[in-house]
């Protein structure tokens, strides 16, 4: 069962395209603008490639739902986690999804580089990543932000794994020695393989309702809070009334939106009491 798809991030795409457009914008930041719209995109398709694999094994199965691009906030400290599954022994997979169009490396220390135009360049460990990801949660679950599912009087507390996935077409090159979390990085296509292999005593007392773990997943995603983004003040830019139209900025943050997004809260005016709101504020919305 799928709890939640996606946000639709096309919208920041737009926003800095327009951007782009703009006369006052110099060359240098022309160039980081597209960096970012570029990095958005294959952000964008690997988590799409991601998401498909998911959703075939796991979208109609019984035993599982699924979660995708779970933003939450929890004493000063954000997660965002592309992809979440969660079976009916509460088992969570946490998964963070990279698209290396190069190839990745990973060195005996543990480091990852990706390769651009086939040099090398450094980035951060995405197991850290995750690890700080499932540190969150946990720290939610502890707090009872989110209320744990019971059986038989006991609350069943959640058992978290994480896997970092990467394209099925991607070149990996794995440490010639045993690095801690190694293991929990997998191709895309091999999610299955992976969670099923992984062997662990299970009890029948443990084991929730399908409509119970719907529940859950519920509550984990009332905590979803969009990410908001002022694009003019991070590449610098100045935003002023004179570019500002009523009909084409969010009723709730102010953001810029599309002709597109402003004609379909116009057309479902009872819907949105007539007001226009961007995509992330729609689902805040939807989800409140």
């Amino acid at each position: 069962m799928i709890i939640k798809e996606a946000d639709n991030k096309n919208e920041d795409i737009e926003i800095l395209k327009n951007l782009l457009a703009r006369s006052e914008v110099n060359e240098v930041t022309k160039q980081k603008i597209e960096q970012k719209i570029k990095f958005i995109q294959s952000g964008i398709k690997g988590e799409h490639e991601a998401a498909y694999e998911i959703n075939f094994h796991y979208g109609a199965h019984t035993d599982w739902v699924v979660i995708h691009d779970l933003r939450i906030e929890h004493e000063g400290r954000v997660a965002q986690i592309d992809h979440i599954l969660l079976n009916r022994y509460l088992d969570i997979w946490v998964c963070e999804s990279k698209r290396f169009s190069e190839g990745v490396a990973i060195n005996d220390y543990g480091e990852f580089s990706m390769f651009i135009n086939g040099k090398p360049r450094g980035f951060p460990s995405p197991f850290q990543q995750n690890r700080k990801h499932i540190d969150v949660l946990n720290a939610m679950f502890d707090a009872k932000v989110v209320t744990l599912p019971t059986r038989f009087g006991f609350t069943i507390r959640p058992v978290i794994k994480g896997l970092v996935l990467v394209s099925k077409n991607a070149r990996v090159t794995r440490p010639s020695t045993r690095v801690n979390g190694i293991d929990d990085l997998v191709k895309v296509d091999q999610i299955q393989t992976r969670i099923t292999n992984r062997k662990r005593i299970l009890s029948v007392r443990k084991r929730i309702s399908l409509d119970t773990l719907e529940k859950f997943a519920l509550r984990l995603t009332d905590q979803h809070i969009p990410q908001q983004i002022n694009w003019h003040a991070k590449f610098g830019l100045t935003y002023t009334p004179a570019h500002r139209n009523l009909s084409l900025s969010c009723y709730s943050c102010g953001a810029l939106v599309t002709e597109n997004v402003s004609k379909f809260c116009h057309t479902n005016n009872a819907r949105f009491s007539g007001n226009v709101y961007c995509i992330r504020c729609q689902s805040n919305l939807r989800y409140s």
